[in-house]
């Protein structure tokens, strides 16, 4: 049975082993879509079916924006999916026309008007907390003036509050490190819950506080490390027994790093992918690696084992390279600073 591997190894990040200025994006973000991965230079060959390439973003909060001139209509920049806290915003106060921020839950084949301005230097904010949903602007009618709008969706942060049970606002993709913290004086249970791979939601860690005299006894302030792709936490109020719970989630980590695997190639720039881990976003980045390990690169040819690791050697196209496994995880090639991950 062939071993697949998902998490690396890859070769030096391109910017820092050549700073060509070669950029790469995908036209997918989410965990095991289907889309287009697209270079600015070089060529996509036969051997790269089956590699993987790792892009990295800067962690930045999900957004679309743009300007439409004159009389134009239509969609201001691009339909993005929208999940948990976000800001829909004119920036332009000189225009007659007629700007819609509209939500679908089936790709556009209807939707729904969430918010309409038609004069001025608007904003609005909310909370989406259902899934796969998408959103867009819709400039539908323009007389005069430029409009100028923006969609900002918080994909870093989830805070607010709870006086009953379940869940407060929505789930947070993370990986990497995070902080979890708890406020004023309540009464309560509350659990931070881990979701990897939809596989569905199991504790990660919970707190008791008690209230007496309308004061809790305890606040939590706990920083942890997300090691795997495609988690997502929330917190979660299981037992509710008085006050305000009051709550935050961040992920800081300051850049995202996601997956994909080329399953064909369509030109010498553009390849046909799936995504392994999910992508952060759909912009452009030079801080991409490709995988060590295809047909064009070739395969390790030797194999052993050493203190809880699998140990991989000596392929064509680098006959002196080296692989050591995570400790314990004979298939993961995610490099890191800890004593027990991988490196080359």
């Amino acid at each position: 049975e062939d071993i697949v591997f998902n998490k690396g190894p890859f070769i030096e990040r391109n910017d820092l082993a050549n700073d060509d200025g070669v950029t790469m994006n995908v036209n997918v973000i989410g965990a095991g879509e289907a889309g287009i991965l697209t270079r600015s230079a070089g060529t996509f060959q036969a051997g790269h079916i089956g590699a993987l390439f790792e892009l990295t973003h800067p962690r930045v909060n999900r957004q679309t924006n743009g300007t439409k001139t004159g009389t134009q209509t239509g969609i201001i920049g691009e339909v993005i999916e929208v999940l948990g806290d976000y800001t829909f915003s004119v920036t332009t106060s000189n225009y007659v026309g007629t700007v819609r921020l509209q939500r679908s839950t089936n790709d556009f084949a209807s939707s729904t008007n969430v918010k309409i301005f038609t004069s001025g230097t608007q904003t609005f904010s909310a909370t989406e907390t259902t899934e796969d949903v998408q959103y867009r602007i819709n400039v539908t009618v323009h007389t005069s003036g430029d409009i100028s709008a923006s969609l900002l969706v918080n994909t870093s942060t989830v805070e607010g509050s709870a006086t009953s049970v379940g869940v407060i606002k929505t789930p947070l993709d993370i990986k990497g490190s995070f902080n979890f913290n708890t406020h004023g004086n309540w009464g309560a249970t509350i659990v931070l819950e881990r979701n990897e791979d939809d596989a569905g939601w199991e504790p990660f860690r919970t707190y008791v506080s008690v209230l007496t005299n309308g004061v809790g006894d305890r606040n939590v302030q706990f920083e942890g490390v997300e090691e795997e792709d495609n988690v997502r936490y929330r917190m979660n109020v299981t037992v509710y027994n008085g006050g305000t719970v009051e709550a935050d989630l961040s992920a800081t980590s300051s850049t995202q790093s996601g997956i994909v695997r080329i399953n064909g190639v369509l030109t010498n720039t553009t390849a046909e992918i799936i995504v392994v881990s999910a992508v952060s976003q759909t912009t452009d980045t030079k801080r991409w690696a490709e995988g060590a390990w295809s047909s064009l690169r070739g395969y390790p040819s030797a194999v052993t084992f050493f203190e809880e690791r699998v140990v991989y050697g000596f392929t064509d196209s680098d006959q002196q390279a080296i692989w050591l496994s995570k400790t314990g995880k004979f298939e993961n090639f995610e490099a890191g600073i800890n004593d027990d991950n991988s490196f080359a």
